[in-house]
């Protein structure tokens, strides 16, 4: 059975960051990725997979939770939350362990049944609450 674009799209978000082989799968090899804080897209999927591989080496463990998926033509819409550190959500409110939640939103445009496009927005600030060296250590990727 074809997966659908939203299935695809969670599977991206919630696997592709400990199994970045899954990149190739789901997008096409020309992708275009916008990302918010960086001065120009990213072009192809090598180039995307490069930049994930940055920020897991900043940021350690990143694991996703998908709030909303919403379909309207060739767009999947994707609320969700990454977590860094140990663990998939906090296991108490307040604790010093917890993980830190970032929050974002991103679009992808589909031809077919891979992604072509994407738009990525997410919580800067909470990156940096984090570690708030994370956009020195992520320079390189620019």
């Amino acid at each position: 059975m074809p997966k659908s674009p939203k299935d695809s799209v969670r599977r991206l978000l919630t696997e592709s960051w400990e199994n970045p082989a899954l990149q190739a799968e789901l997008m096409a090899p020309q992708i275009t990725c916008h990302v918010a804080s960086y001065p120009k897209p990213l072009e192809g999927v090598e180039r995307y997979s490069e930049f994930q591989a940055a920020y897991r080496s900043v940021l350690g463990d990143v694991h996703f939770t998908v709030e909303d998926l919403l379909m309207e033509g060739d767009r999947v819409a994707a609320r969700w939350t990454a977590w860094l550190g140990e663990g998939e959500a906090p296991s108490e409110v307040g604790s010093s362990e917890d993980p830190v939640a970032v929050m974002g939103i991103s679009i992808f445009r589909f031809e077919g049944d891979r992604i072509v496009e994407s738009w990525e927005s997410w919580d800067s600030l909470s990156l940096l609450a984090h570690d708030p060296d994370v956009l020195e250590k992520l320079s390189f990727t620019l």
